[in-house]
């Protein structure tokens, strides 16, 4: 029984460690990045604790990560083989940036439902294909098996950037595990030198690379290789929003115009304006060059702003990609255009409204006063400052809307030298808010929180004041009078004078 008791025991250690134990890597967008955002510029990648992804093009450091469609993504572990990744994606399915759209695994198997894809094998390294279109993710967890593979060969080296292209000149880095030794040549493979720190190109290179690690038993790693590739520096086209419209995707414009309407403050989309047309900005880019601080800039609906970047057409809106801000001046936001119309089309805008409530805007109603004006006082005879009347489209018409405490022209208080006008027959624009005031089952279709705009064609205080005051009184601009003036512009007997 003993004997039993002690085999058991020693084969349970045993089967407990040969047991790999399984180890989750999360890879958290914006905060595992890579070097890109922009999932159209190149190759990207990233590492933590062993584990490496990497995309032949991508964006690892957007907003989420963004595996362009047709591009490949790999997974390289060196700490484990790989048996389980979940992705977890801003859609679902085979939706665009669903994870639906991976296809082509070199190994394993892979399945999705909902807006997580996961894959399963046994594996040191293993690709997918965004074949369908771009995946974009939130989460990546990566599942090894916690006992790391034999070692045949050192790990391979890094070159980053991982390619593209470059204008004037571009530097290049190569990293490997503390300790190795990097051998690197430019285009043929046969001449070969010790990397000994960054360089830097200035014409169309392949860079190839592979370490050497003496600290373990092992091989030379894998060579790995980057293409560089020149390209002349792209003309901007300095030009109006109509010649963006008319403009090919990808050249570069730059063009001012005023900032008529912002509809995202973190990435920076907004609507620029010139007198040829309206484009979209979509993304700004702050004074370092970085996405997503828009509000750093300052920019306001009004401001005339100069911005610079490649042209994009999507699905039908034309925009500017990323700009640059070459300069802002500012400006102030557009007075808001409101609308004159008729008594008759006030009283049509008011039966549509529910008991009690008034519009959101404003409106300039024309008409006639068909009622003599009523302005309120207090109980000492002093007056409120506002009167009381109905207006309809003829100077004798019936269907009226009543005016409601309307103040004097400039929204100016009325007074004992300014309440001569308006009188009844007068022509009026009114600005105000139209009512639908109910009380006691009774609807009154009132312009209310109003003043007058213009009386008979008049739009200023001053000429309301009666010519006939011949009695050399002085009035303020205003139209108030003043009992003993100062220094400044008065109104005595209908002229101007500077006392």
């Amino acid at each position: 029984m003993k004997k039993t008791l002690r085999f058991s025991i020693l084969s349970l250690l045993l089967m407990l460690c040969g047991t790999a134990m399984a180890t989750d890597i999360t890879f958290t967008a914006g905060t595992e990045v890579g070097t890109q955002t922009n999932a159209g510029d190149g190759a990207d990648q990233m590492s933590k604790d062993g584990i490496t992804i990497s995309v032949t093009k991508g964006a690892l450091a957007a907003a989420q990560y963004r595996f362009a469609k047709g591009e490949t993504m790999t997974i390289t572990s060196t700490v484990g083989n790989i048996t389980k990744v979940e992705f977890t994606c801003t859609a679902s399915g085979e939706e665009k940036y669903g994870p639906g759209n991976f296809t082509d695994v070199s190994s394993g198997t892979y399945s999705f439902e909902g807006n997580v894809g996961t894959w399963t094998g046994d594996a040191p390294e293993f690709s997918m294909i965004a074949s369908k279109n771009q995946v974009r993710a939130t989460t990546i967890v990566v599942t090894v098996n916690g006992s790391a593979p034999v070692q045949t060969k050192a790990n391979k080296p890094v070159i980053t950037p991982n390619g593209g292209t470059f204008e004037e000149s571009i530097d290049v880095t190569i990293t490997a595990d503390q300790g190795a030794t990097i051998r690197y040549s430019l285009d043929d493979s046969e001449t070969w030198q010790d990397y000994t720190g960054a360089f830097t190109l200035t014409e169309t290179t392949t860079v190839i690379a592979y370490a050497i690690d003496e600290s373990k038993d092992v091989k030379n790693s894998d060579e790995v290789q980057a293409t560089f590739t020149k390209v002349e520096p792209q003309q901007v086209v300095v030009g109006t929003c109509q010649d963006v419209i008319n403009g090919q995707d990808g050249t570069i414009f730059r063009v001012k115009g005023k900032c008529t309407n912002i509809l995202n403050t973190t990435y920076g989309n907004w609507d620029l304006e010139d007198e040829t047309g309206t484009i979209r900005i979509y993304g700004t880019l702050d004074a370092e060059g970085k996405t997503k601080n828009f509000l750093s800039l300052g920019i306001e609906v009004g401001d005339i702003v100069t911005v610079e970047g490649p042209r994009k057409d999507f699905n039908g809106t034309i925009e500017l990609v990323d700009v640059t801000v070459i300069s802002i001046e500012k400006g102030s936001a557009p007075e808001p255009e409101i609308e004159k119309i008729s008594v008759a089309k006030a009283l049509e805008i008011i039966a549509g409204l529910a008991d009690g409530a008034k519009t959101a805007e404003q409106y300039d109603v024309e008409g006639y006063v068909v009622t003599t004006p009523d302005f309120q006082r207090k109980a000492d005879d002093t007056l409120y400052g506002n009167v009381n009347f109905d207006m309809a489209d003829q100077a004798d018409g019936t269907d009226v809307l009543t005016v409601f405490r309307a103040k004097s022209i400039d929204n100016a208080s009325f007074t004992e030298e300014t309440i001569n006008s308006p009188v009844k027959g007068d022509k009026v624009v009114v600005r105000g808010l139209l009512q639908k005031y109910v009380k006691d089952g009774v609807t009154t279709p009132e312009l209310s929180s109003c003043y007058l705009i213009s009386v008979d064609g008049t739009t200023n205080a001053i000429s309301q004041l009666k010519a006939s005051s011949e009695d050399g009184a002085a009035y303020n601009l205003q139209g108030q009078r003043v009992v003993a003036p100062t220094k400044g512009l008065y109104i005595i007997n209908g002229k101007k004078v500077m006392k």
